[in-house]
């Protein structure tokens, strides 16, 4: 037993000299401002302009839309529908907030921004059809079925999302919503070109209730 703690310690005390023997780079400039942020990046990559999960059918080109968050609004075309009271607004915040308008006050960077990437124009709206009717609540077997489509060759500078269900719409939005990225030059706000065909995997998908996190009787 004695012999193993002496064994323990030197090993402990040996890992110790290896770390100060190993020069730090203490005044080295970084991109992150934590240690946890640099660790977190080895780990993960973020996506720009992506959606995840990956939809059933997706074509995406290089072009690019500029969005300017004053400007841009969602147009809806069906019936009159009362889940989507309040949606269209929380998606706008969602993807906009904090929303800074890009304001560039040298022409040359304005140039390069325009000149770097293959800018088409700007996208002013988003037009959501309803081709069914509005279901207030969820069912077994619903249609969430959605196509989207911005800057086809079909729709050339424009952006649609077509649903037979209110529910598909919902899907397309939050589809739209992770498609729209900000340059980190110019601070607007892009989408690519993009066509998207999309529903789920499985028609009913369940829930878990985790008891001991929420503190839910098991009874």
């Amino acid at each position: 037993m004695t012999m193993m703690m002496t064994t323990t310690k030197s090993i402990a005390l040996l890992l110790t000299l290896i770390n100060l023997s190993i020069p730090t780079e203490c005044n080295k400039p970084t991109a992150f401002e934590t240690v946890e942020e640099e660790r977190l990046s080895l780990i993960v990559q973020k996506t720009v302009g992506q959606v995840w999960p990956q939809p059933q059918q997706i074509v995406s080109r290089d072009t690019v839309l500029i969005l300017d968050p004053v400007k841009f609004k969602f147009v809806y075309d069906g019936p009159e529908c009362e889940t989507l009271n309040g949606t269209l607004d929380r998606y706008h915040k969602l993807i906009f907030n904090p929303p800074r308008i890009w304001k560039s006050n040298s022409k040359s960077h304005r140039y390069r921004f325009w000149h770097s990437k293959k800018v088409q124009n700007d996208l002013t709206t988003l037009d959501l059809t309803l081709s069914g009717k509005c279901d207030k609540w969820p069912s077994m077997g619903m249609d969430e079925m959605y196509t989207l489509q911005i800057d086809t060759e079909e729709l050339p500078q424009k952006a649609k999302l077509i649903a037979s269900t209110v529910w598909g719409l919902l899907r397309g939005l939050e589809t739209f919503s992770q498609l729209v990225y900000k340059d980190r030059d110019s601070g607007a706000f892009l989408v690519n070109s993009t066509f998207i065909l999309d529903f789920p995997r499985f028609t009913h998908r369940g829930i878990l209730l985790d008891t001991s996190r929420d503190r839910k009787s098991v009874v």
